[in-house]
């Protein structure tokens, strides 16, 4: 999840983060 990241951008960081994963 992306959460750790803003309000705003953990919306598409837990998209890359899956990738990255």
């Amino acid at each position: 999840s992306g959460t750790e990241w803003r309000c705003g951008t953990f919306i598409w960081s837990s998209d890359w983060k899956k990738d990255q994963t």
